[in-house]
């Protein structure tokens, strides 16, 4: 079976009841929360795939973590996963879940590179400035690239907007090149 075509149905699936019973706030905060253990601890991810043991198991010790702050919802959902022995696919479950809650909540994912670190307030102003153009929420990641030499590259939604000194220097080098 297509490994895409499961981790999307069960996601859509969840992220559908999440929002038809008004909880996508805070399902989609246990489902960040579970991807980010899955994909920064590897102790936890190992445990999970892991074939010695059995998926009751998995579960059981997967509750027995986030009952305390998990909303049912989430933790019956996760549980439907591992009763089907799909726990190889939680990991993209959840990445197509939270991506799901994006959009479904109207927020688009944007990434900023620069070649040099900036001031968060300036970071948070060129957010709220796409923002405003959008007219959206828009979640941001930022990270520094010194092979830029200088400027910046905003990605958003697929499209990119490079106002980078090195793609300058290409273009200049490209039409040299055309002469």
């Amino acid at each position: 079976m297509d490994t895409n075509r499961v981790t999307v149905r069960y996601a859509k699936a969840f992220v559908e009841m999440a929002h038809e019973q008004g909880l996508l706030k805070e399902t989609d905060h246990d489902i960040r929360m579970l991807y980010t253990a899955l994909t920064e601890y590897a102790g936890f991810s190992d445990f999970i795939l892991n074939p010695g043991f059995v998926s009751k198991e998995k579960f059981r010790q997967l509750k027995s973590l986030f009952s305390p702050v998990f909303h049912p919802l989430t933790l019956r959902f996760l549980e439907m996963v591992f009763q089907n022995n799909r726990e190889e696919y939680l990991k993209d479950i959840c990445r197509n879940s939270i991506e799901m809650t994006r959009r479904k909540s109207g927020i688009l994912s944007a990434s900023l590179v620069t070649a040099h670190p900036l001031a968060p307030g300036l970071i948070q102003k060129i957010k709220r400035n796409f923002e405003q153009k959008l007219k959206t929420t828009i979640e941001m990641d930022d990270s520094v690239n010194p092979d830029l030499i200088g400027g910046f590259i905003f990605t958003i939604d697929g499209e990119q907007f490079n106002a980078s000194v090195a793609s300058k220097i290409t273009e200049i080098k490209k039409q040299l090149q055309l002469k």
